[in-house]
């Protein structure tokens, strides 16, 4: 029977084989390809007894960190539960190209999980949300949203998914923002020009009552953390791209993921020229998908509102996860994309 792993090390041919259910692994090459805030990612190649076999070639194993610090955050904000489940039991309810899941378990009160995946490497390659991406790739990444959303758009049955839906999750997630502004405006005082820590100054004291409006209202499945870095974006043809990393999906506001993509993966100059049509663009999906009651005016004010998303959650992870250079590039770069963001939407007059 197959079980969770803690190492990369346990990764053997008979524990790959089980895991795989296709044929047997005689041989096993582990490479650690992506050490990220929650999680290590690791390339593994396979040789099988024989050639005919349908399982994979390569395969992506993913397990949580191990300092306890990291741990801790994925065990209190169910990160590693939604993403092990969000695999298992939304993916094959929606459109969106997502790596297939060849087996994966969480244990959710200790956060160990085990995932094993299809390697998208032939599909295509990551962005990189620091050096930006193209109006090309966003409008791609949109029609992902709308491959996402759609198919269970609004759905009630979402909210009856404690892992996805649970008030608690939002909540502790959120409650850290307005106690971490002091260590977060001195860590990033000189990286942030002032206006825009005294912008996230006078925002955070709504975090809570923001968080509140997460799950009510019109609903869909949210990535949580829709930058280019979790996409994929393919080689040639005509091919979606495909989104990976769910540890951040959650039943939230249609927008949220946009305004993550388009606040933090867009020039300043090309989002101010072409949010408005791109998201007229996923509007248009969105229809064509069968979506009714969602005018475009209801995306404008949905936008204006998810802004708030990506720039609240700012504030304490970029507190409370490990430190690193390009961690900090990372996080000032979004409290600069979205702090403009807001004053272009005009999003804090919404707050009152």
């Amino acid at each position: 029977m197959t079980a969770i792993i803690d190492s990369f090390e346990e990764i053997t041919p008979e524990w790959m084989t089980g895991a795989l259910g296709a044929g047997t692994v005689t041989a096993v090459e582990t490479e650690v390809m992506s050490v990220g805030q929650l999680g290590f990612v690791a390339r593994v190649t396979l040789t099988h007894d024989d050639d005919t076999s349908d399982a994979p070639a390569t395969v992506m194993v993913k397990l949580p960190r191990e300092d306890p610090g990291s741990r801790q955050i994925g065990v209190g904000l169910g990160t590693y539960e939604a993403e092990v489940r969000f695999y298992r039991e939304v993916a094959p309810t929606v459109s969106v190209k997502t790596p297939q899941l060849y087996w994966g378990d969480v244990e959710s009160s200790t956060g160990r999980f085990t995932l094993v995946m299809e390697d998208l490497a032939s599909h295509g390659e990551p962005g990189d949300m620091i050096a930006g991406g193209t109006v090309d790739q966003a409008a791609a990444a949109l029609e992902a949203l709308v491959a996402l959303q759609a198919p269970r758009w609004n759905e009630s049955a979402l909210h009856d998914l404690p892992w996805l839906a649970a008030p608690e999750r939002s909540q502790i997630m959120f409650a850290g923002v307005a106690p971490g502004f002091p260590p977060f405006a001195e860590r990033f005082g000189d990286l942030l020009p002032a206006d825009d820590i005294a912008l996230v100054e006078r925002v955070v004291p709504h975090a809570n009552a923001w968080a509140a409006r997460m799950t009510t209202g019109t609903t869909v499945v949210v990535h949580g953390d829709f930058r280019m870095d979790n996409v994929i974006y393919p080689a040639g043809g005509d091919q979606p791209v495909a989104v990976f990393d769910w540890q951040a999906a959650r039943v939230g506001l249609p927008l949220i993921d946009a305004c993550v993509y388009l606040g933090g993966c867009l020039s300043l100059e090309d989002r101010r020229a072409h949010d408005r049509d791109l998201l007229r663009e996923y509007h248009a999906g969105l229809q064509a998908a069968g979506v009714a009651g969602f005018s475009f005016d209801d995306v404008w004010e949905a936008y204006r509102w998810g802004v708030f998303y990506g720039l609240f959650l700012s504030v304490p992870f970029s507190i409370q996860l490990d430190r690193t250079e390009r961690g900090d590039q990372l996080f000032a770069g979004m409290v600069r994309a979205y702090t403009q963001l807001a004053r272009d939407l005009e999003s804090e007059q919404l707050l009152g």
